[in-house]
Formats: C-alpha cells, sequence, structure tokens
C-alpha cells in the first residue's frame, strides 16, 4: 500500500500525516483492509493548517488542505491531534480504561477536539484511527 501526496513537495501536517500514514502501513500490512472509500479532514487550528486524507482501496492520497465534502472532519489544536493520535485505542476507539484514552475522551465532551461526522459516519472514525494509532 502506498501513500500518495497530490503537492509535489508535502509540507507540515501533510507531510506529517502522510509520513504517519505510510510508516504505520509499512510497519503492519494487515492495517491495508482498512482503506475503503472516504474522505475526512484533519484540522491543526492553532497552525492554520488542515489535511485531507483520502483512503482508497489501492492506497492513500493526502492533500494539503481539504476541498469539498468531506465524511468526517476533525479539528483540534496540535497537541490535542497529538495526544489523539497517540492514546491506545479499544474497538478503534480510545481506550477509556487508560489513562491517555480517558484524556481524549475528556476532550472530545469538552469539545477541545470537535468532529464533525461522528455519528454519520462512526466506521470511517474508527477505521482512521486504527490507520494512524501508533500502538
Amino acid at each position: 500500500m502506498n501513500v500518495r501526496y497530490r503537492d509535489v513537495e508535502p509540507e507540515g501536517l501533510a507531510a506529517l500525516v502522510g509520513g504517519l500514514l505510510e510508516a504505520n502501513l509499512r510497519a503492519d500490512p494487515r492495517r491495508a483492509r482498512l482503506l475503503r472509500p472516504a474522505r475526512v479532514e484533519i484540522r491543526a487550528q492553532d497552525a492554520g493548517a488542515s489535511v485531507l486524507v483520502e483512503l482508497r482501496p489501492d492506497g492513500v492520497l493526502v492533500t494539503g488542505s481539504a476541498d469539498g465534502e468531506v465524511d468526517v472532519r476533525v479539528a483540534a489544536d496540535a497537541a490535542r491531534l497529538v495526544e489523539l493520535v497517540a492514546a491506545p485505542l479499544r474497538f478503534g476507539l480510545p481506550d477509556p480504561l487508560r489513562p491517555e484514552g480517558r484524556a481524549v475522551l475528556r476532550s472530545l465532551v469538552r469539545r477541545e477536539i470537535r468532529i464533525r461526522g461522528l455519528l454519520r459516519h462512526p466506521l470511517v472514525l474508527t477505521r482512521l484511527a486504527r490507520l494512524l494509532s501508533v500502538g
């Protein structure tokens, strides 16, 4: 599975997210089964940056900015996004039995992490979480 970039030289958030996806798919090729069509925007609000991640059966396309409709939109400051990626998962969601998972769930309740599309596309969100998870 490969990660492709729409931009010739990806920068910032696009390079970070794309690199993480690429490393995780290489480390565990079984994650490729999670690549079903979906469009997800990840926005680091404090940095004023966003990235569009298009999941496709043949790989991932990463674009430096989101355009058009997306299935899920995740918005938070950069520290919360790192917290979200580093959180241990249980059934594809932050594990409430672990302190790191509870911290992410607290951030969701406090709306420090905002997820649009969570109720309409929960499976997209769990697939993305598993693809991005470092654990």
